[in-house]
């Protein structure tokens, strides 16, 4: 049966997982060396593997991936938190063996341009350098801007290397199919990031790729979510069914559920991820909500009054079939509301164009399909399915190292002053005519 496994746990003992050490004088399950190999662990045994502090003590690491990479199963997850190699953390230890940076696990992952080591492979998921706020020294230094680039003169700027890999069989990757679907985020991880950054070509194919990418709980709202509210609520009324379209895990349902602005069965959503599908099934299982292609809506015509469709419509290889379909749900007079990654925001366009480039995963998520569009292509695809476009507004206008401290209120003044065809995620108000009348 797999289960989840904290590997070198130390006094780290996770409640669930199988907690594995050496030092019979810490809690723990099992006890063994994890210098001694194989392992005592069954092959495709676990789906997470959590490794806190502890691969810096080891000696062989391209045998020590290799054996996890045995012991998870196909799509299985693995966590590795090691010392940043430019920090004192890294050197204080004197059973240290290795030093890490954030491009340690290229040497292992299929999105990295090297492969010594072994034909054993992951995914690489994300790979972030982490500020710890623990004493009032760090909290100053985490004050100091522009950190990301002053690493590379100075040190401890940051003090741990966080990794998360996925398990993949095949080291070739394969080329991606259109499955229809898709959500986005972004690294930084208040997981993931809300950014829409994408490079590269993804290791799994869609579905399962977007199940690996749900694992992980996006706790906060999207900003393009925040600033649809204002816009969505005077629509909403008790009779009104709303649709969402790559629902991931369901931010905005859960909300108009918990104000009361819904009931949950006015609700509908559909998303190629199961993960994204059971997640949100279990938070509003009275909503309808299914896993699914949303090119393919299982409904009558003029069904829904609302469609949304946020950070998704970039993810679709020919959106206009996806357009049409939605066009014949919507009621007359119904409106659909769409957001995505707007590259006339030029510098999220600047840090794409060098993360492709430079061969960077790290700065951008992947996603299998992830398409370049400006505010006017989005305008001009879906007006030739029939919809009328009546307004817009902006999230994310700041430049990518200050996206998170971009105060609302700056925001909202931009927006007022119609300035949201220059933010980087700007969301589009659609409505379907009503039919014409005759004489």
């Amino acid at each position: 049966m797999a289960r989840k496994v904290n590997l070198g746990c130390g006094k780290n003992y996770r409640e669930g997982y199988l907690n594995c050490d050496v030092n019979p004088r810490v809690r723990a399950d099992l006890y063994f060396d994890l210098e001694v190999f194989p392992y005592p662990l069954e092959t495709s045994s676990a789906t997470e593997i959590v490794m806190d502090n502890v691969l810096e003590h080891l000696g062989d690491i391209p045998r020590v991936l290799s054996e996890l990479h045995r012991i998870l199963v196909p799509g299985g997850v693995l966590q590795i938190t090691v010392p940043y190699a430019k920090s004192d953390w890294a050197y204080q230890d004197p059973t240290h063996k290795h030093y890490f940076t954030e491009r340690s696990m290229d040497y292992f992952t299929v999105d990295g341009p090297y492969d010594f080591y072994g034909t054993q492979r992951f995914h690489l998921r994300r790979a972030e350098l982490v500020a710890h706020d623990r004493t009032a020294r760090q909290r100053l230094r985490n004050l100091v801007p522009f950190r990301s680039f002053l690493r590379f003169w100075l040190f401890n700027m940051y003090d741990v290397v966080e990794f998360e890999l996925v398990k993949v069989d095949d080291p070739v990757v394969a080329e991606p199919k259109d499955c229809g679907t898709a959500r986005e985020t972004a690294p930084t991880v208040d997981c993931p990031d809300p950014h829409g950054r994408s490079v590269g070509k993804p290791a799994l194919p869609e579905a399962a790729w977007y199940d690996v990418h749900y694992r992980a709980i996006q706790r906060e709202m999207p900003d393009w979510y925040k600033f649809m509210l204002p816009d969505l609520l005077p629509q909403l009324t008790s009779q009104t069914r709303l649709l969402e379209l790559g629902c991931g895990q369901g931010h905005l349902l859960r909300f108009l559920v918990e104000q009361r602005l819904l009931q949950p069965a006015q609700i509908y959503a559909i998303d190629q991820s199961e993960t994204a599908v059971e997640f949100v099934r279990a938070k509003l299982p009275n909503a309808h909500v299914r896993v699914g292609d949303i090119r393919n809506i299982d409904s009558t015509d003029d069904h829904f009054d609302i469609v949304v469709l946020m950070e998704t419509i970039e993810h679709v290889e020919d959106p206009l079939p996806l357009l049409r379909e939605i066009v014949r749900v919507l009621k007359p007079g119904g409106v659909l509301y769409v957001s995505f990654p707007n590259y006339l925001h030029l510098p999220w366009l600047l840090v794409r164009i060098l993360a492709e480039k430079l061969n960077r995963p790290n700065w951008i998520v992947l996603q299998p399909i992830d398409k370049i569009y400006s505010l006017f292509q989005i305008r001009r695809i879906i007006s030739k399915s029939g919809m009328r476009f009546e307004r817009g507004f902006g999230s994310i206008y700041g430049p990518p190292l200050l996206y998170r401290y971009e105060p609302p209120a700056m925001t909202s003044f931009l927006n007022s002053i119609g300035l949201y065809a220059l933010s980087f995620h700007p969301i589009l108000r659609f409505r379907k005519p009503q039919p014409a009348s005759t004489p």
